[in-house]
């Protein structure tokens, strides 16, 4: 079956449908790509990687955190993709001008040279970008960004990295406005922090709802205690860098790029000191903080409930975490119904739930952490080495 159209001088001129066999090629023109829906750009880069039987990409294209990190994904990928069908297609014009009507087998063979030549092109490309999202994407959330590479694909503009601002800055946080905005809570787990023991010994009057909380349950140990730590949303290391160094700097514009991309969201307002800010912070014990940190918990929205959010864990984690008080937790976050200087920014939790999900579905987390820890023990070597 094939797509045909009629060329000045009346041959048929085919768009092969061998080359992709279950879905319609790529619209012929720059012009007519960059117009797509978003819908049928996603489609079509889903159609894309089903085809090459990827695992972890299709995980990126599916969830991202937003219909504009759906598009960015899938816009790259259909550029990788065009580059190869339009030079396909016009091979394929300029064979088929030369080719003679009554040789249709000779048409036939030449057009699957093509094809595989093609598609192993593409191939190729995809697995440059796959690598990409693994280096650039994922493991900076982990801390390690050594391996962190950016896109050198034609189509992209010269300052796409370059022209992305970031500022260094060390780590701080408003512990005690974090304590009193989450109320002296670990969001995860419904422990209490240590700090109210402390105010309880010095005499000091606290909000009665803990208090009664805590009486009802001093002498069956239900309620736990611990000393809550901040925990960034998005990593606070992805602000740690030296400024004076223009690799190191442009490496973390590179980081800061692909993340703003996949997410769709703008991140300039995380540009240095930024990322300290309450809207991106949120008390958890040691444990959570460590899972969080690990990109084994995650905060996801409840449908129809603005401040409710569900308690995610994942891989080993997932079905032993039986300190989370409930599966759903409350937070106080920035959103058009409920406005607080100090509250949550719910874009920052989906980046983060997005990220660990992938991790989930595409099942590369055993992976990436066998890459990490590879990673520490040389970065432990060089310590006690030296270079």
């Amino acid at each position: 079956m094939f797509t045909k159209k009629s060329n000045s001088s009346g041959m048929a001129e085919e768009r092969t449908r061998s080359y992709f066999p279950d879905y319609p090629l790529l619209p012929e023109t720059h012009a007519q790509l960059e117009q797509m829906t978003a819908n049928d750009a996603m489609n079509c880069a889903k159609n894309t990687l089903d085809a090459f039987k990827w695992t972890f990409l299709p995980s990126v294209l599916k969830y991202a955190p937003s219909p504009q990190g759906q598009l960015n994904v899938s816009m790259l990928i259909l550029h990788i993709r065009a580059q190869f069908d339009w030079d396909y297609i016009k091979d394929m014009k300029k064979y088929m001008s030369t080719v003679k009507a009554n040789d249709p087998g000779d048409y036939r063979n030449t057009e699957k040279f093509y094809a595989n030549q093609y598609q192993s092109q593409i191939i190729i490309k995809l697995m440059e970008l796959d690598l990409y999202y693994k280096q650039s994407l994922i493991l900076p959330q982990f801390g390690l960004k050594n391996c962190v590479q950016p896109l050198t694909f034609s189509f992209l503009p010269l300052n796409y990295y370059s022209g992305y601002p970031v500022k260094s800055c060390s780590r701080s946080d408003n512990r005690e406005l974090l304590l009193k905005r989450d109320y002296y809570m670990c969001r995860a787990t419904g422990r209490y922090d240590l700090e109210l023991g402390k105010m309880a010994s010095n005499g000091v009057v606290g909000d009665g709802k803990y208090w009664k909380e805590i009486d009802n349950h001093v002498y069956d140990h239900t309620v736990s205690a611990d000393y809550l730590q901040a925990a960034h949303i998005i990593p606070y290391s992805l602000n740690n860098f030296d400024e004076k160094t223009p690799e190191e700097v442009y490496k973390y514009q590179v980081i800061w790029k692909t993340l703003q991309a996949f997410s769709g969201f703008d991140l300039s307002t995380l540009k240095g000191t930024e990322i300290n800010k309450p809207s991106n912070m949120v008390m958890l014990c040691p444990t959570a903080h460590k899972m969080h940190d690990d990109l084994r918990l995650s905060f996801s929205p409840v449908t129809g409930q603005p401040t409710r959010f569900k308690v995610n864990t994942f891989g080993e984690t997932n079905g032993w975490f039986g300190l989370v008080k409930d599966d759903t937790t409350t937070l106080n976050i920035k959103n058009e119904l409920l406005i607080m200087d100090s509250g949550i920014d719910p874009t920052y939790l989906a980046i983060h739930h997005a990220i660990c999900v992938i991790l989930e579905e595409s099942g590369i987390y055993p992976e990436l952490k066998k890459d990490r820890l590879e990673e520490y023990i040389k970065l432990d070597e060089k310590y006690i080495l030296g270079d």
